[in-house]
């Protein structure tokens, strides 16, 4: 049920502090943790983290998902020309690593409540030619496509789910109709590690392959991965509402873009060479730290993200729709709304002292020259649409209500899109 008009306050921002986009998922004591490994001998290798995550050996620990999709797609060594059916909405660098392995990116538009592809959409893309489908779960949401799946495996298709957004503990399994699912631990990811991915393979052949040519890349450089450590400290501190608030008011003093520059400052790679700086081994201070944040995974923080997320939906109502919220499964890694003009939603949460987005890193794959007729126009206007709110358990739940009443307040001006 959303807040009636009778019910709202006012939504100033009467501290004039502003609350971060988001904040780094990692203690002091871990940052402290992985800063002094770099001066004592480290005992977790990638093998006790493979480990840690399933004592059924099904696990490849690597550098990072785009890490893992590389390797995969190696180990596959599917002909030139090949298709890879991709969720839409993606990251540019999965459909990059795609093409250098002389393969086609096909994506497949998303709709639904659970934002995925529908059967219908994998029937009309389908080709002799398709040989992987590749589904993104994403904003926290774990949805089972069963019959999406079921239709992938009539087809021969191998389906790789995309989890880097939905990872809420070690699983118990891999489900059994997939047939790989990479988990990421990058800087901006749940339960960070600075780095680091799991990559769950079925195909025992396959995952040996991939750890074969994992064992011929260069270590991941300490120092370099330090210097990632020293970073952190400083965006955890940044994340706190006075330093964020600080930052923001000097970038536009000094005439800077800050979402360009939060945007840059946020991300993993960056240059020309992606492919060069995915092929390393983890570093040994990376993988202990990453077995440290696995074996202490602090599950009553997940449930307190879930509990906001819960609440800001009921708040909300359905006007405007936060995407992905009627998915049973949700950790609520990401929140976001659809409006029809976002950046004035945009506007009006940074004037109140929410620092909200749009986008992030992630894009509408753009259809490959051989189809020019498989645009995702769904997914695009999706994305045109969303707005990325705060939402994390330091945020107090009087703080929640009134994000809840700058957006219905904003929303009475800007009504969502029908249908």
């Amino acid at each position: 049920m959303s807040i009636p008009a009778s019910e709202r306050r006012p939504v100033c921002n009467r501290s004039r502090l502003t609350w971060a986009r988001r904040r780094l998922d990692i203690g002091w004591f871990d940052l402290g943790f992985g800063l002094l490994c770099g001066f004592r001998t480290t005992t977790a290798t990638p093998e006790d983290v493979e480990s840690l995550w399933d004592r059924n050996g099904e696990a490849v620990c690597c550098l990072s998902v785009r890490t893992g999709w590389d390797l995969l797609l190696q180990g596959l060594n599917l002909p030139p020309g090949s298709e890879v059916l991709m969720s839409a909405i993606n990251i540019p660098d999965m459909a990059q690593i795609v093409r250098r392995h002389g393969l086609i990116p096909v994506p497949m538009d998303l709709a639904g409540a659970d934002l995925m592809p529908q059967p219908e959409e994998l029937r009309r893309k389908l080709t002799p030619r398709s040989r992987v489908l590749l589904v993104a779960k994403l904003f926290g949401t774990r949805p089972d496509p069963e019959e999406l799946y079921a239709l992938a495996a009539r087809h021969r298709l191998l389906v790789v789910e995309d989890c880097a957004q939905a990872f809420d503990g070690i699983p118990p399994s891999l489900p059994e109709s997939s047939d790989a699912a990479m988990y990421s631990f990058g800087i901006i990811k749940r339960a960070t590690a600075l780095g680091g991915a799991l990559i769950s393979v079925r195909d025992e052949a396959l995952r040996e392959r991939m750890r074969a040519i994992q064992s011929r890349y260069p270590l991941q450089s300490s120092r370099r991965y330090r210097w990632r450590l020293f970073q952190a400290c400083c965006w955890k501190f940044l994340g706190y509402r006075w330093p964020y608030s600080l930052l923001i008011a000097a970038l536009k003093a000094a005439g800077r873009d800050c979402d360009a520059w939060l945007k840059r400052s946020g991300r993993g790679f960056g240059g020309p060479d992606l492919i060069a700086q995915l092929r390393h081994r983890p570093s040994r201070l990376l993988t202990a730290l990453l077995a440290r944040r696995l074996a202490r995974y602090d599950r009553l923080r997940s449930l307190v993200q879930q509990n906001l997320g819960r609440t800001l939906v009921r708040l909300l109502g359905d006007q405007p729709e936060a995407a992905g919220c009627s998915v049973p499964k949700n950790n609520f890694d990401l929140f976001a709304v659809q409006i029809r003009n976002p950046e004035d939603l945009v506007s009006v949460l940074r004037q109140a002292g929410f620092d909200a987005s749009r986008r992030g890193s992630l894009t509408a794959l753009e259809p490959p020259a051989e189809f020019p007729d498989t645009s995702p126009r769904s997914a695009r206007q999706l994305l045109d649409e969303l707005v990325f709110l705060p939402l994390y358990p330091a945020m107090p739940e009087a703080e929640i209500r009134r994000l809840a009443e700058v957006i219905a307040s904003a929303n009475d001006l800007t009504p969502t899109r029908p249908g």
